[in-house]
């Protein structure tokens, strides 16, 4: 027998320690809302013993499932899944994931910034990631090694770093060893990234004592936050992220039936910095 609609969605999320994981969340709720929805949070924080759990609680109590996932493999968490309730993941597609997925493709945009650093200044250029094993990080390192090989600059596994969830990282001791190795250029791997590193580079590259550090990393569409401004940013249309998701979880709530899957590529946007300091300008 089948339940009651509970008109509740149930959004399971790894960790929200980034700008555009806060936007969507407050995209998501509100347009939910205006079709009758509310949202149930369950934050994992990484652990996936805590996602099974959410999995099974909210394939009681809800009638859709929005899970962005901390598993590599979906067999990490399959014995969670009971069937009853539609489910769609975002941004990480566990391998051999067997539901519809909404992903960013930022393979373009992670090339062109790269290129477009080397044209610019010759400097070997780290990467500090989060998660390598994850699908997103995956293909942001795949579009990282293909850019700095086509570049002809030096490529080390050495010189990317993989942080984890520790947001508050030793960002002087990586800059420290970048220097080391003669790298003066970062691609950071997330907004929440992007944003501690801009915060330490405020301070070291005004520092005459030190040769400047160029960063690319994410941002916000249409942020018009200095620093943000400052440097390359990748950026995701949020609005047309949010619309996807919605109209997708709403089809299958009404079609539980609906057996087809397929992959949604939202492909992230290369923002050239339109700002030096001292006037904006437009790229």
């Amino acid at each position: 027998m089948s339940k009651e609609p509970s008109k509740t969605i149930g959004v399971i999320l790894a960790s929200i320690a980034a700008n555009f994981r806060d936007s969507l969340l407050d995209g998501l709720s509100s347009s939910f809302y205006e079709k009758g929805y509310q949202l149930v949070i369950g934050l994992t924080n990484n652990d996936i013993s805590k996602e099974k759990d959410f999995i099974q609680k909210f394939s009681k109590t809800t009638d859709c499932i929005i899970i962005i996932s901390a598993a590599e493999r979906y067999t990490q968490i399959e014995s969670a899944v009971t069937g009853t309730v539609p489910m769609l993941f975002l941004i990480n597609k566990p391998e051999g994931c067997p539901f519809s997925c909404i992903l960013e493709s930022d393979y373009s945009a992670i090339y062109q910034a790269i290129i477009s650093s080397a044209n610019q200044k010759k400097s070997t250029v780290g990467c500090i990631c989060s998660h390598r094993e994850l699908s997103a990080t995956k293909e942001l390192l795949r579009a990282y090694q293909d850019a700095v090989t086509a570049s002809s600059l030096p490529f080390s596994k050495d010189l990317i770093y993989d942080v984890g969830d520790d947001l508050s990282f030793r960002v002087d001791k990586i800059i420290e060893d970048m220097v080391s190795k003669n790298c003066h250029a970062i691609l950071a791997g997330t907004p929440a990234i992007t944003n501690r590193i801009l915060d330490y580079l405020v301070f070291y590259n005004t520092d005459p004592a030190n040769e400047p550090f160029q960063l690319f990393g994410y941002g916000m569409v249409g942020s018009t936050l200095a620093s943000q401004m400052n440097i390359d940013v990748i950026v995701h249309p949020v609005d047309h992220f949010i619309d996807l998701t919605v109209q997708t979880c709403i089809y299958l709530i009404h079609h539980p039936d609906y057996k087809n899957t397929r992959d949604y590529l939202i492909k992230g946007k290369l923002r050239m910095h339109t700002y030096n300091g001292l006037r904006s300008y437009q790229d």
